[in-house]
């Protein structure tokens, strides 16, 4: 829990809507994480994307990120995650979307990861524990917090627009009906 209240106390509530505000304004947002990162990116996709359809995760299939990114501009955006040990792919991704001038968002847990690497927006969140491993809970309430923030700021259109994705998924089965146990 200390990573936790560690990482949402460190955000500013003004900073995370400029984010907010960003994602919307995007043309496209591309969505990356690899190795370890890989769960938090797609669970970032798979929710967000039912308020922002903008969004994709790659890389898609078994290419690389900048296969994806080959037609992203400065209209787009790339929102990276990359935690300790950084991942060179996520690495490569963002020099290759700042070459071809589309801000990099990056989630993770320094602003050093990278001496040539400049995001346009940064998130910082703690992953420190006292085992060998980096805990991921302060990453996902931090995604868990820009989630609301999108859906809140969508409004009632992106409330339909999550109303329909699930009843679509409702009226063809996406999810196994468990019956009840009767005694």
């Amino acid at each position: 829990l200390s990573i936790v209240h560690r990482t949402l106390h460190e955000q500013d509530p003004n900073y995370l809507s400029t984010v907010v505000d960003a994602l919307f304004e995007a043309r496209h947002i591309y969505i990356t994480g690899y190795r370890g990162c890989f769960g938090l990116a797609h669970y970032f996709h798979y929710v967000a994307r039912m308020a922002l359809p903008t969004m994709s995760l790659i890389p898609q299939h078994t290419s690389s990120a900048m296969d994806d990114l080959v037609a992203a501009g400065p209209e787009d955006i790339l929102f990276a995650v990359t935690f300790s040990p950084y991942s060179r792919e996520i690495i490569t991704a963002c020099n290759y979307a700042e070459e071809r001038s589309v801000p990099v968002f990056l989630l993770t847990d320094s602003p050093m990861i990278a001496p040539q690497l400049h995001a346009s927006k940064l998130l910082i969140a703690s992953t420190h524990t006292t085992h060998h491993f980096e805990c991921h809970a302060g990453a996902m309430a931090l995604l868990e917090t820009l989630i609301s923030m999108i859906v809140r700021k969508g409004g009632e259109e992106t409330e339909a627009r999550i109303a329909r994705y699930e009843d679509t998924l409702h009226r063809y089965d996406a999810y196994q009906k468990i019956p009840r146990k009767t005694e």
